[in-house]
Parts: structure tokens; sequence; C-alpha cells
């Protein structure tokens, strides 16, 4: 049941970067957050794998969820690809006499690798800090606004870097699009930007975890030792 959420998500997340030459990334933003609030309390609306493997250090999905998510994400992102190209090159849309192109994200021809990277990774860290933060904490446990935000930061991120990276932010697009899009020479670069922002939160966060316990076993420790030797 989770799975098929995170395919429906996932799905409709890329023929929406597909189609972003008829919605722009407004529509994009508003896609994610209608899928987030439609499917959040079933599967958690992960809907990207960096996302996924984020909450796997969060401590908010196991190791079999995780990787049964991210095998459906980046399976929906090639049908979501597929649904999208063949919208814009073979079906309705290219019929009804108007003229579109079909989006996948690629690296700017202006733009340097290493900037794209750069920027990949600093932009997941708006989107993975914002699903921590508005939907896993005990802080905005309940709030009503978790989807918009999430959405809103998909949105004012491909409004910034789009010219420069493509703005995945998410491997399911990154890989999906360019490779049916005959575009993916540059897809690694939206596959290890997420990938890394997420193993360095994640190291981060281990580091964190461990230092708060010691710091709490020793202050128990020194507690104990204190009472007792009154």
């Amino acid at each position: 049941r989770s799975c098929i959420c995170e395919f429906i998500g996932t799905f409709f997340l890329c023929v929406s970067v597909g189609l972003a030459d008829i919605g722009g990334p407004v529509a994009i933003g508003l896609m994610l957050a209608v899928n987030v609030y439609a499917f959040g309390h079933i599967s958690g609306a992960n809907f990207n794998p960096a996302v996924s493997l984020a909450l796997f250090f969060r401590g908010k999905l196991n190791l079999m969820a995780m990787i049964a998510y991210m095998i459906t994400q980046i399976i929906a992102g090639f049908v979501g690809a597929a649904v999208s190209d063949g919208l814009i090159n073979d079906g309705i849309i290219s019929e009804s006499g108007a003229s579109y192109d079909f989006t996948a994200p690629v690296v700017g021809s202006a733009a340097k690798k290493d900037w794209a990277l750069f920027v990949e990774i600093l932009y997941t860290f708006v989107l993975v800090s914002c699903v921590l933060h508005t939907a896993t904490t005990k802080a905005q446990a309940d709030n009503h606004f978790y989807g918009g935000a999430i959405g809103m930061s998909v949105t004012s991120s491909a409004y910034l870097i789009g010219d420069i990276s493509g703005c995945a932010l998410n491997p399911a697009v990154g890989i999906g699009l360019p490779v049916i899009h005959d575009v993916a020479d540059h897809c690694w670069i939206h596959v290890l930007g997420p990938v890394c922002y997420c193993f360095d939160f994640g190291s981060n966060f281990v580091r964190c975890s461990l230092s708060l316990s010691l710091s709490l076993s020793h202050t128990h420790t020194h507690t104990h030792k204190t009472v007792h030797g009154r």
C-alpha cells in the first residue's frame, strides 16, 4: 500500500516535470504538495530517494522500507518520464497545434559542472530540511502547512537554479527524465548531489546522536555517584 502511494506521487511529480514547459515550476510544486497531502498519512509521501535516505538516517524509516521506496520511486520516475514524453511528442498536446518541449533536468550550457553539483547539494538541503522540520518533528506535529511548504521549496528552487543544474534535487527525476529524453550525460550530478547531502546529513546526525547519548550517559553516571556519595 505504501509503495503504491510512493509510485503514484513520484509518477505525477515526474510527469509534471516533463510537462514543465506548459505548467512551469509552480505546477510542479503544486502537484507535489497535492500528493504530499494525499498520501502523507499512508507512506510518508517521500517521492524522492534522497528524502527516503534522509528519513532512514533520521530513524523515521527502516532499511527494508527505504530500499522498497527507492526502487518504487526510480521505476515511477521512468514511467512518468515516458508518459510526459509521449504526451509532448506523440499525444494530444502535439496534435493540438501548440508547440511545447519535453522538459528534463539538464545542466545549463553556460554552467560549470562543479557549480551545478554544488547547487544540487545546496538546494537538496533546502528541500530535505523542509521535509524533516515540517513533517517529522514533535514541535510541528499535526500542522497543516507541511505539504505547501515542501511544494514551495521545490518551486522556489526550480526558479533559482533551474538554469544552472536543471534542479532535480531527486534521483528519480534526475535519472528517469534525462534517460528517456536521451540527455543523460550529466545525470550523475542529479544523483550524486542529493545523495552526497543526505550522507553528510546522516553522518552528522549519527555523530550528534552519539555525542548526546554519551553526554547523557556521563551526566547520569555523575548524578548516580553524587547521590550515592552523600
